[in-house]
């Protein structure tokens, strides 16, 4: 990994801190990829820690809306591996260009390091990748939100409940 985010727990005098390693696009360390480290030094201790019940209350709905990526994210990749075995016979287009997006960034999502993993992680993750990850934001918009609407409500999409969240 080019960068990391190490928060240091349990060491009283060593603050929380960002490693680079290396530089240059021939590391891995690219501006996305330090922002996204950054982002984890300034929302980490929030979501670990929340410091009233108000933000608690926050950190939970936020934990419980990664979750519900994760789900979406599943139904995605199983569809569209289903898909795709249908089409594994016939020639043509297996899958449109949107679906071929959304089926490598929901695998992407799905990996242990991102929403695979720990409830807790998936959470600050979700809020990083979806900050420093124009895919992933575009992947999020693209997924719409399965709602009754009320008289003159538009649309939304699972980008749009983050934006609620961090905003």
């Amino acid at each position: 990994r080019a960068a990391h985010y190490s928060p240091r727990r349990g060491v009283t005098d060593t603050p929380p801190s960002v490693a680079l390693k290396g530089k240059g696009p021939a590391s891995g360390l690219s501006d996305q990829v330090f922002l996204h480290e950054v982002l984890h030094a300034a929302t980490s201790k929030i979501i670990d820690r929340p410091p009233d019940v108000a933000t608690r209350k926050v950190v939970d709905e936020l934990t419980d809306f990664a979750q519900t990526v994760k789900g979406e994210c599943e139904n995605i990749v199983s569809r569209l591996e289903a898909k795709l075995e249908v089409w594994a016979s016939k020639e043509g287009p297996y899958l449109t260009d949107l679906e071929e997006t959304q089926l490598e960034v929901a695998r992407r999502l799905l990996n242990p390091d991102v929403l695979g993993g720990e409830v807790n992680r998936a959470a600050k993750e979700l809020i990083t990748y979806s900050m420093t990850s124009p895919g992933i934001r575009e992947f999020l918009e693209s997924i719409p939100i399965t709602k009754v609407l009320k008289p003159g409500e538009k649309p939304r999409s699972l980008y749009d409940n983050l934006v609620e969240f961090v905003g």
